[in-house]
């Protein structure tokens, strides 16, 4: 087993694409997100 822990809520990026999706990433990392899911066949 792996020692990562990662925080209860995260970020979905899921259909997130384009400048109102990055601003929205942007500004959840600047509240505090640190748990950020993506995956490359989210295309974003």
């Amino acid at each position: 087993m792996s020692d990562l822990v990662l925080p209860k809520i995260g970020l979905g990026t899921m259909g997130g694409r384009g400048k109102k999706a990055i601003e929205a990433y942007s500004e959840a990392i600047k509240m505090g997100f640190r748990f950020v899911d993506t995956a490359r066949i989210y295309f974003n």
